[in-house]
């Protein structure tokens, strides 16, 4: 090759580049884009609903000590389960 190399500028915050994108790859797209320090004091918690793929999941995501992580887990009615205390039984 001669002569100077072209350098193109990527676009990431292209609407169509994030349709295209995964659940777990948008979510991790948004994680490295925490600014660490700046964030080190700051508490968030969000909770997604979201339908990727034919599938709905839960995502519970966490910022903290600077860094965004998130958990997931099915809707599936057979893997739902509520955990309620026992009442206090009488003598």
């Amino acid at each position: 090759m001669r002569g100077p190399v072209a350098h193109t500028a990527l676009e990431t915050t292209n609407p169509e580049m994030s349709m295209a994108l995964t659940v777990d790859t948008l979510v991790d797209s948004l994680a490295i884009r925490v600014d660490g320090p700046r964030a080190w004091d700051e508490k968030l918690t969000m909770d997604w609903t979201v339908t990727d793929e034919g599938r709905t999941r839960h995502l519970l995501l966490l910022l903290s000590n600077g860094a965004l992580t998130y958990r997931t887990r099915s809707t599936d009615a057979a893997s739902e389960t509520t955990n309620r205390p026992r009442p206090p039984t009488s003598p």
